[in-house]
C-alpha cells in the first residue's frame, strides 16, 4: 500500500517536503492555546504574598 501511495504522490508531484510541511502545521495548529486548567485556583491563591508586609509599619522592630 505504501507503494501504490509512492507511485500516486510521484504521478501527481506531491514531494516529500510536503509532508515536512504539513507536519509542522499540524504541529503548530492543533495545540491548545491555553491551559484552562490553571484557572481552576482563585486568582488570590495564585499570587505571591506581599513582599511589603514583613516591613510594614505595623511590625515589632
Amino acid at each position: 500500500m505504501n507503494q501504490v501511495q509512492e507511485w500516486f504522490d510521484k504521478l501527481v508531484g506531491v514531494t516529500s517536503g510536503t509532508y515536512d510541511h504539513q507536519r509542522l502545521a499540524e504541529s503548530l495548529f492543533r495545540r491548545p492555546l491555553f491551559d484552562a486548567a490553571a484557572l481552576q485556583t482563585p486568582a488570590c491563591w495564585r499570587r505571591k504574598a506581599a513582599l511589603g508586609l514583613r516591613h510594614s509599619k505595623w511590625t515589632d522592630h
